[in-house]
């Protein structure tokens, strides 16, 4: 079974899904001076993700979407250390994140019939990002 209309398919297998999302974050200003400040910007993300859904989208059981996994931590941090005076404005500061991310699709092949079904392979990859940035910026009058 098909369909020639958009954005619709088909499938034979169950869907499901639960996704788990957790943030928070966090400023903090500090006035050094009149003149001088800081401000802080903190920001952690945990993520999971399980789904189970027909990955061929058809009504045929060909494959199947098992169990796949997306779990992900991040967290960042940015400081600013920032001022004017007379004639100068400027701004100074770091940024830091990080993210752990890991990903695996176990994939359910059938060859034609649901009583011939085998794992057809497990793919997993890791993904670690670390990046930091250092600025400055000015404006002289």
């Amino acid at each position: 079974k098909s369909s020639t209309e958009p954005n619709l398919t088909y499938g034979d297998g169950e869907f499901s899904a639960f996704v788990e999302t957790s943030m928070i974050s966090g400023i903090v200003y500090w006035d050094i001076s009149d003149a001088v400040s800081l401000k802080s910007v903190t920001g952690y993300i945990d993520h999971e993700n399980n789904a189970y859904f027909d990955a061929d989208a058809t009504d045929v059981f060909f494959t199947n979407l098992v169990n796949s996994e997306r779990p992900s931590e991040s967290w960042s941090q940015e400081f600013n250390l920032f001022g004017e005076t007379e004639r100068l404005s400027w701004l100074a500061g770091v940024f830091y994140y990080e993210e752990d991310y890991s990903l695996t699709i176990p994939v359910d092949f059938n060859l034609g019939s649901p009583d011939f079904p085998f794992l057809f392979g497990v793919s997993s990859c890791y993904l670690y990002i670390n990046i930091i940035f250092i600025y400055l910026i000015y404006c002289y009058y």
